[in-house]
């Protein structure tokens, strides 16, 4: 904090004539423009700086004074929402966004309602405004990191202008990094921390499918290392996995700050980005960035080319094991915990399991898929109608449809073996293509399917299952269904192995 945080700055600003070519606008109904002046549109003043201007700091700010005008850079927008009140019970567009001034002092801004919809097109990330008039209030702790004491709203007597010709390269973010062995600390928190590491391994984008919509969300796993010597995963979700992942991709241990990461218990400890997350890929002028990559070429290359780095997680209780065969001092379950054998009770809940098998057999005369809607996110099985194809879920029909795993596969460890059902997702990881490209094969008629089937058999991967009761023709059976597949790391794997090897020893 500066000690006369309520001194306000001058600047020099003045009009700048806007681009010729129209802003974006939000469609309204149209209105019979006054007589003798032009029609308006949604849009944001442009203005220079040349002119006198008094702009406060942020962290002047106060409730008890609306008089005022900051500067500052949008750093990240979240997507527009809509929620139903509590007052009207109807639904409302909202949305949020952080914003930052030149101290480096950051603050969350909200607009509801109309204004929501009139600026969500116009202010974007990395542009700097001049906003006025706003109304404050205190932070909601549970939904801003920003560690301001208030959060902004913008009302129907804000303005909002552009600054065109600002040096957005002097607004930067003051970052709390959170060392990487702290971490746990802030494990079942409801709140949201920021982290500096060297990342030392990228891995291969993906998706899974959210229960409740069936949206696809695309999602990457990153590792980070920093001074303390340990190691944590990073997962990154939606544009950033794919923008940044891509990035992250083709650097060679490149430095990354991320701010508002969220901290879960998956592997002991990780962190996930949500989103109002916001990434910087070798931050310039940072200070503590400097000084980690100067003790990674001394230090940390040493440790990590010598395998002496350690988990943040390591011999910490968590909900869920890994899958990628480095789960600390964690051992995996066998398919004999499973008793597969006994009959099990009719009321016994699901169990989960941690293993790692081999795929010993698959049957290529089962039926190994069903037909599925087309629709995207809508997984429902379709039926022949006509020509064509009925899905009762959509009530729709189709002229084509999507071909979706439903595969059961024998298994083994060192144990006993079962047999498991393995899904779509799961089943292509295994197969190693899709339910229609396998189809295609199968009706070639010359031997490629069999083979395919065959070069999935032998080889190892750590899955998840669930273990429930199911009942057919009425005998009571358990039924292993695979939720989550992933081939086995064998360098983390014997890593993994040597710590346990350490562990019986002494």
């Amino acid at each position: 904090m500066k000690s006369e945080p309520t001194h306000a700055k001058t600047e020099q600003s003045t009009p700048v004539k806007a681009d010729a070519s129209p802003a974006p606008a939000i469609a309204k109904p149209a209105k019979e423009p006054a007589s003798g002046s032009p029609q308006q549109k949604d849009t944001i003043v442009k203005v220079g700086s040349s002119m006198s201007r008094r702009v406060q700091p942020l962290q002047a700010l106060n409730p008890y004074n609306n008089q005022w005008t900051v500067k500052v850079r949008v750093v990240s927008k979240e997507p527009m929402r809509h929620i139903v009140t509590r007052k009207e019970q109807m639904e409302v567009p909202v949305f949020s966004m952080e914003a930052v001034d030149e101290d480096g002092t950051a603050i969350r801004i909200t607009a509801w309602r109309d204004v929501a919809e009139k600026y969500y097109p116009l202010m974007e990330v990395d542009k700097v405004y001049y906003i006025s008039r706003g109304a404050l209030k205190a932070a909601d702790r549970r939904y801003s990191n920003t560690g301001n004491l208030y959060e902004m709203t913008l009302n129907a007597t804000a303005t909002v202008e552009e600054c065109v010709d600002a040096d957005a390269s002097k607004m930067q973010k003051a970052y709390h990094f959170i060392p990487i062995d702290k971490l746990s600390a802030y494990n079942g928190l409801r709140t949201v921390v920021d982290v500096l590491g060297v990342v030392t391994s990228v891995g291969p984008i993906g998706s899974i499918k959210r229960k409740s919509t069936m949206e696809e969300l695309i999602r990457r796993d990153v590792t980070l290392l920093d001074k303390t010597g340990k190691t944590i995963n990073l997962t990154l979700w939606g544009e950033i996995a794919t923008h940044e992942g891509a990035m992250l991709e083709k650097l060679e241990h490149p430095l990354l700050a991320v701010s508002g990461v969220r901290v879960s218990d998956y592997n002991g400890v990780s962190i996930s980005t949500i989103s109002k997350t916001t990434v910087q890929i070798d931050p310039a002028g940072e200070p503590h960035a400097e000084k980690l990559k100067h003790w990674f070429l001394e230090e940390g290359k040493v440790l990590l080319a010598e395998g002496r780095t350690t988990e943040a997680g390591e011999g910490l209780s968590s909900r869920r094991a890994s899958l990628s065969g480095a789960s600390g001092n964690a051992e995996y379950d066998s398919l004999s915990d499973l008793r597969l054998d006994e009959t099990p009770e009719a009321k016994e809940k699901p169990h989960y399991h941690t293993i790692k098998l081999t795929v010993a057999a698959i049957k290529p005369d089962q039926p190994m898929w069903y037909l599925a809607c087309p629709e995207p996110g809508v997984n429902n099985k379709v039926v022949e109608d006509n020509g064509r194809y009925w899905c009762e879920a959509t009530q729709k029909h189709y002229d084509n449809f999507n071909r979706r795993y439903v595969v059961s596969m024998k298994a083994l460890d060192s144990t006993g073996d079962g047999w498991l059902s393995v899904f779509d997702q799961q089943a292509t990881e295994i197969l190693g293509i899709t339910a229609d490209e396998l189809a295609q094969l199968r009706d070639k008629a010359d031997g490629s399917y069999e083979r395919k089937i065959k070069q999935a058999c032998w080889k190892e991967y750590v899955v998840r299952l669930s273990v429930r009761t199911d009942e057919y023709q009425d005998v009571l059976r358990k039924r292993c269904m695979v939720t989550r597949c992933s081939p086995v790391d064998f360098q983390m794997e014997s890593k993994r192995l040597l710590r346990l090897i350490q562990k019986f020893s002494t």
